[in-house]
């Protein structure tokens, strides 16, 4: 999960961060991402949180914070399409399988 969301080198957030910024000429945005599964250690102990995977947005910019949290969402509901789309396809080849092994 963490790969899809981040994309190739982080270019999914850089993506939104540039294309949410740009218009109101912010750059204090920021995009986090948090959580089991982030990678991100934190704290004194440096450990990754046990929370669930979450990205964290933050911004002085009241413009640009909506914008952000808008295009992550959009970023997310593609994610899980795909997702939705391959469970799909499993299920079907499972399928597949089972009806040709019940003929022999």
């Amino acid at each position: 999960m963490k790969k899809r969301i981040l994309g190739a080198n982080g270019g999914n957030l850089k993506r939104i961060i540039h294309d949410s910024c740009i218009v109101n000429g912010d750059s204090t945005t920021k995009i986090r991402l948090r959580g089991k599964g982030s990678g991100y250690k934190e704290g004194a102990e440096d450990k990754e949180s046990e929370d669930p995977l979450q990205l964290c947005v933050s911004s002085l910019n009241y413009l640009t914070y909506p914008k952000c949290c808008s295009m992550i969402e959009k970023l997310l509901k593609t994610i899980y399409a795909d997702y939705s789309m391959f469970l799909k396809f499993v299920l079907y080849h499972c399928i597949i399988q089972l009806l040709y092994l019940s003929l022999f």
